[in-house]
């Protein structure tokens, strides 16, 4: 059965350390591999909607959809020239 992880912080703190030592794109490179077969991955600031942008970039000979959303409270502009 293919998973489809519909709201995903994957870039979070959480991700980096002793709760996932392996690092969020290397969490989702193993994901992908095994059952999942998208995900949302929501921004929280520009930062980790930029990393979710290069892992889905990097990912995407793997087939994996990973759509992303910049979390409401910023504002485009947040962004804005730092996508290229």
């Amino acid at each position: 059965m293919e998973l489809f992880d519909s709201h995903a912080h994957y870039f979070d703190g959480r991700f980096f350390g002793d709760e996932c030592p392996e690092g969020a794109a290397s969490l989702l490179t193993r994901l992908f591999s095994e059952e999942l077969c998208g995900v949302i991955n929501v921004g929280t600031d520009v930062g980790t909607t930029l990393a979710a942008i290069e892992a889905a970039i990097e990912l995407m000979d793997k087939d994996a959809i990973i759509l992303i959303a910049v979390y409401p409270g910023h504002a485009e502009g947040d962004i804005e020239g730092q996508l290229v």
